[in-house]
């Protein structure tokens, strides 16, 4: 799975090896789930945002490759992050924070929301399935939202209980 920060800054040159710019945003169908291409911001001073998609892109790992890009106007993924969700009650769960997506076909997986700096500290994020909500002009609906699981993206050993310290100091002396 790919994220949004996963392609932020990752410089872009054409097929003759001249370096166009880097990617500042992802352009999204939010209908159909897909991620399009990518809004690359140009090197030059008094150049514009141009627009790769997806099927002009040659090849990517740490720089990416392309072969034509475009100047139309599509919808990127900025222009929803940090959307209030709301829940089927009118709840505001958070706000949008981050976009998941597959690597073969750049589907939408899921978003991942923030519900606020020391509640995403303690609990995590929440991850919400993408097919389980509707983008409005105000606000991102989840409607779909089941009581009995909550996905969340949870900071990974950051305290250690006084119990797993003893266990690695006897494993020291053994």
């Amino acid at each position: 799975m790919y994220r949004v920060k996963d392609f932020i800054l990752m410089e872009v040159f054409n097929v003759n090896g001249k370096k166009i710019g880097y990617i500042n945003d992802i352009l999204i169908d939010f209908d159909k789930k897909r991620v399009i291409g990518f809004k690359v911001s140009s090197s030059g001073i008094f150049s514009n945002s141009i627009n790769v998609l997806n099927e002009d892109i040659i090849s990517f790992n740490n720089v990416m490759i392309v072969d034509k890009f475009n100047k139309n106007r599509y919808f990127s993924f900025s222009e929803i992050k940090g959307l209030d969700t709301v829940d089927n009650c009118g709840n505001i769960i958070g706000v949008i924070e981050e976009c998941i997506f597959r690597k073969n076909d750049f589907y939408i997986t899921g978003l991942l929301i923030s519900t606020g700096f020391f509640n995403n500290f303690i609990n995590g994020k929440l991850a919400i399935p993408v097919c389980n909500t509707i983008l409005g002009e105000d606000n991102l609906l989840n409607y779909k939202q089941c009581d009995k699981f909550n996905l969340r993206s949870m900071p990974h050993k950051l305290f250690k209980k006084d119990g797993e310290i003893k266990i690695v100091e006897e494993q020291e002396t053994n």
